[in-house]
């Protein structure tokens, strides 16, 4: 079995990342290790629930992106 790295982002770290429309910043909320679905992910071994304050994607209201695949995210 390959050892798996350290998640690059910890909860509460400003991140942001891309939808299908635009660029988001929000708050790591959950980490999630993929395992054997990390190929599902764009073959990274984590992702993140990231939570938008005022997501344009909901007229401004907050949202939670789920599983959001690593290779996605960068800190802000």
């Amino acid at each position: 079995m390959t050892a798996r790295h350290s998640s690059l982002f910890s909860i509460g770290d400003v991140v942001a990342f891309e939808t299908n429309r635009r660029e988001l910043t929000g708050t790591v909320e959950i980490i999630d290790y993929r395992g054997h679905e990390s190929a599902s992910f764009k073959g990274c071994d984590w992702s993140y629930d990231i939570f938008v304050e005022a997501s344009p994607d909901f007229d401004g209201g907050p949202c939670l992106y789920k599983h959001i695949p690593e290779c996605d995210v960068r800190p802000v």
